[in-house]
This record gives C-alpha cells, structure tokens and sequence, in this order.
C-alpha cells in the first residue's frame, strides 16, 4: 500500500497497527460532541478517493469508524477502521481490516500501557506481539486516516498554547516517537464554495509537516501534507 502521508517518524516495520489516544483534555477547550463527515483525498490536485468517518459517543465509550476508499498509482485501495476509546481518550480496541487489494487486517488491544497487536501471517496463521510503552498517554496515527488527526487534536491543550510535544506511536515504528503540535489561530477556510471559521493547527516530526483546520461543527475542514502534496478537505 502506499502511504499517502510519508513516513511520520521512527524506523519501518511494515505493519499497519492504527491509532490510540489516551487521556486528553477536551477538543481546543470545547466539549466532546459526535462528529461526522465525507472527506475528499487529492494527491497533486488530482482526487483518488475518500474517507466517510464517524465518531460517536456512547455511554462510557466513544466509537469511532471510517471507510477509506483510494485508487492510487493504478492500485484499488479498500480499508475500514474501528476504534473503542474511554471517555478520557484511552484506548480500548482498534481494528484496521484491508479489503482491497488482498484481505488482510490488524487488531489491537491496550491494557496499562501495553499494547497486544494480532496480525495475519503469510503462512495464513495469525501472530501476536506485544509493545510496552509503560504509559496510555500516547497517540497512534494509523496509514491513510485523516479522522484520526482530528482525534489527535484532544490532546492539545488550547489553556497552555503554544508548541507542545506529544508521544505517538506510528504504524511503521517499534517505539514511540513524538510530534510537535502548536494552535496557530483562526482562519475562515473556504471548501467547496462555503467558507467555515476553523482553527488551524501545525503538527511537526523531525522529516513532516501535517497542517490541519478543524471546525467544532464539522471536524476536519482541510487538511495539508506539503512534503508528499496531499490534500484532503471536507466533500460534505
């Protein structure tokens, strides 16, 4: 599969593991709402697919699902995530399934900072690791799913400002890494003929850039990869 976004940080490994957020303070100081949204994936100006997310709080829970749908250098990419949280953003579940262009999937489970991660083998069997990372304060960004950064957002805290590192841990990375995110005020951002007031914010490793604006009402409005000339803004 090729990843639209490039490497995030830390050295490859080759398994597509997902995401996990763990206790945060509320969306830039707002308060946790369901959000929804079709988000419209360009590549060099030339559309290749989209992602239809939802992120839904339930009782003691939040849920969040998406269908990733991409046609990529020739290649027909079909991908669904679901991810179980606490209400302190503490991850409970995540599974990645591949439908095209073979089936394969991921499954995680995160108990006291411990993360048990079970994938399919070549031989057909599944295997299991396991990753210590002695804390769930942590964020796991996933390959090619951009509602994940919006979940990514609650662990800013708009009160303090300014940079601010938080600990990750990527699909392609043994250890965690850690990115930089900083608030840099907002923008009216116009979408498809409609301008949104959003928030812009800049997320920084040490070889990429995400530059993300996100809207209370309607989640991610844009979102901008200069380094792999990704774009990938709200459809409806």
């Amino acid at each position: 599969m090729r990843y639209l976004l490039g490497r995030l940080a830390g050295p490859s490994l080759g398994l597509a593991l997902g995401l996990a957020l763990a206790a945060a303070s509320p969306l830039l100081g707002q308060p946790s709402k369901d959000q929804q949204g079709v988000l419209r994936i360009e590549v060099e100006g030339k559309v290749v697919g989209t992602e239809r997310y939802q992120i839904v709080h339930a009782g003691s829970t939040i849920r969040a699902q998406a269908e990733i749908r991409l046609e990529v250098a020739g290649e027909t990419v079909r991908q669904n995530t679901s991810l179980v949280l606490s209400r302190n953003y503490e991850l409970l579940s995540y599974e990645w399934r591949l439908e095209k262009p073979r089936k394969s999937f991921v499954r995680i489970r995160m108990v006291d900072g411990r993360a048990r991660v079970i994938f399919p083998r070549p031989d057909g069997k599944e295997e299991e690791q396991q990753f210590d990372f002695g804390t769930d304060r942590m964020a796991l960004l996933d390959v090619n799913v951009f509602h994940h950064f919006l979940l990514l957002a609650h662990l800013y805290d708009v009160e303090k400002g300014g940079p601010q590192t938080i600990r990750v841990f990527v699909p392609q990375s043994v250890q965690p890494g850690v990115v930089t995110v900083e608030a840099k005020g907002v923008e009216t951002v116009e979408v498809n003929g409609k301008k949104f007031l959003a928030r812009r914010l800049e997320i920084t490793t040490e070889d990429n850039q995400v530059l993300l604006w996100i809207s209370d009402k309607k989640g991610i409005v844009r979102l901008q990869v200069p380094q792999s000339h990704v774009t990938v803004q709200l459809q409806d």
